[in-house]
């Protein structure tokens, strides 16, 4: 019965020191709205699809991208500690960190279904010169292809008058 007891008593001491480390995250001195966010968060989406295009085209100049940055916290009038802990502050709630980066990729879609649909502007390469373009592609490759099959005309001609002197 003793065992008991200071068993019980074991488990209600055991049971009263768990407690859930919930993280406490104050909001941001500055703190942006949601609004603001999703607006930040499409032009640093933008700027690093910009800064990765560049440098697989090794074209971006040195401190560049930095530079992006630079213009994004301009825009906004922001620091960089503003944005950061205003993304700490977002992430603490996962749920809704999560809802506000599907708007930013649903405005980044619209913004690349807007330029894919626009017209082409007064500087790029013409509709007839793109199509005498295909016209000299299209030639080539069937001058390439009457020349290949010239060539095995020529070749099962040879080989067939081969196979007649041998029998």
């Amino acid at each position: 019965m003793r065992h008991t007891i200071i068993l019980f008593i074991s488990l209600i001491i055991l049971s009263s020191c768990y407690h859930e480390n919930i993280p406490v995250v104050t909001p941001p001195e500055i703190l942006l709205s949601k609004e603001e966010m999703i607006n930040i968060l499409t032009d640093v989406y933008i700027a690093e699809g910009t800064i990765a295009y560049q440098k697989a085209l090794k074209t971006l100049p040195e401190g560049a991208d930095a530079t992006y940055y630079e213009q994004i916290f301009e825009k906004y009038k922001i620091s960089h500690r503003t944005l950061k802990e205003n993304l700490s502050y977002y992430n603490s709630n996962p749920k809704n960190m999560e809802l506000l980066l599907e708007e930013v990729l649903a405005r980044l879609s619209r913004l690349q279904a807007e330029i894919e649909t626009a017209p082409l502007p007064a500087d790029t390469i013409s509709s007839p010169a793109i199509d005498s373009a295909s016209q000299i592609l299209q030639d080539s490759l069937a001058q390439k292809q009457s020349d290949t099959l010239l060539v095995t005309l020529q070749d099962s001609t040879l080989q067939d008058s081969s196979l007649r002197k041998n029998n």
